[in-house]
């Protein structure tokens, strides 16, 4: 049978009988008792509602097939725009994640900007160190910058104090730093180093005139010449060394820019040491060096000893490269390496 026709076999008895039975209903409860009149009142509704269900029977289901395929077609849509927003996001991410990459090398770029061509502040140098530990670009435990370019400048150590998101003070001192008792504590951690006679602590109202003859008065105590000790000398290599870590970890690998270790010091614009040993600035080049040990491995080395490190070098690239030999010059004399010169 014809979807789209009526059943009206059907629908035309079912529905007279309907009819009949509710007139006869009426006669009866005009005649006679209501009770035989309400049945036959009931039942010849039910008939007619038979016959009005099959009368509509074909589009009620019309109907209810087109509603389906509307929910059907409104899911598809639905679920369709929904990975189509998802590939969107995505893209907005990618999109999102390079802007922040440049965001964050803008940012590190005018923090060595704001030092090397604004004014020299306790904040400005404080952001420059946080920049260069908090990002792992500078050894934590041995980091230093040079204060002159003579063979026997001095190194400076800076470290941050940081509370509440403020640099507070800045440390500077020639010599390694000492955590101990009597630093000052903060959420129960030592965050600042002894003060030493050597020390210097750069506030907020401090300049940095007066920082460099803090440091100075220090190497006078220690009955130590200057060497040239110049503090805008040792900024700029801060600065240097903040810069030329940055590079290096955004270069790609196999780039002469990409350095292994976190920086320990810049000796020159050529080399520094690293973590990793040894290393070029500016070509993919480590010498590393390794740590000295007895031959009997039964003798017991104490904690904390003074470890001696050999590398070796091809003595034809020292010889070639000025920067190479300032800088073999540097770890042999000032870091008491034991550099072996190879053919």
């Amino acid at each position: 049978m014809d979807a789209e026709k009526l059943n009206w076999k059907v629908a035309g008895p079912v529905t007279g009988l309907g009819l009949v039975a509710i007139a006869g209903a009426l006669v009866l409860g005009h005649f006679t008792s209501e009770a035989f009149s309400s049945v036959l009142v009931n039942v010849g509704t039910t008939l007619s509602l038979v016959g009005v269900l099959v009368v509509f029977e074909r589009r009620v289901l019309r109907r209810v097939e087109h509603r389906t395929a509307q929910v059907v077609r409104s899911a598809v849509q639905e679920e369709t725009s929904d990975l189509r927003d998802r590939v969107i996001r995505l893209e907005d991410l990618e999109a999102g994640q390079e802007a922040e990459r440049a965001r964050r090398a803008k940012e590190a770029e005018q923090v060595v900007d704001s030092v090397l061509s604004g004014a020299i502040t306790q904040e400005s140098i404080g952001r420059l160190l946080v920049t260069g530990y908090e990002r792992r670009l500078f050894d934590e435990r041995d980091f230093s910058v040079r204060t002159s370019a003579e063979p026997g400048a001095h190194t400076l150590r800076l470290m941050p104090y940081v509370a509440a998101g403020k640099v507070i003070f800045v440390f500077l001192d020639f010599e390694p730093f000492q955590i101990d008792q009597s630093s000052v504590r903060l959420d129960d951690k030592n965050l600042a180093p002894a003060h030493r006679e050597s020390t210097a602590i750069w506030g907020d109202d401090d300049d940095a005139a007066s920082v460099a003859g803090e440091l100075e008065d220090g190497l006078a105590r220690k009955n130590l010449p200057l060497h040239g000790f110049s503090l805008t000398f040792a900024i700029t290599m801060l600065a240097k060394s903040v810069a030329l870590m940055q590079r290096a970890r955004a270069a790609d690998p196999g780039s002469g820019e990409r350095l292994e270790g976190a920086l320990r010091l810049l000796i020159n614009d050529g080399w520094a040491i690293t973590s990793a040993g040894l290393e070029s600035t500016h070509a993919e080049v480590c010498y590393r060096y390794e740590p000295g040990r007895f031959a009997i491995p039964l003798v017991q080395v104490q904690p904390g000893a003074m470890a001696m490190f050999a590398v070796k070098i091809p003595s034809i690239l020292v010889a070639s490269d000025p920067q190479l030999a300032e800088a073999v010059a540097w770890v042999r004399d000032r870091q008491d390496w034991e550099v072996i010169l190879t053919p």
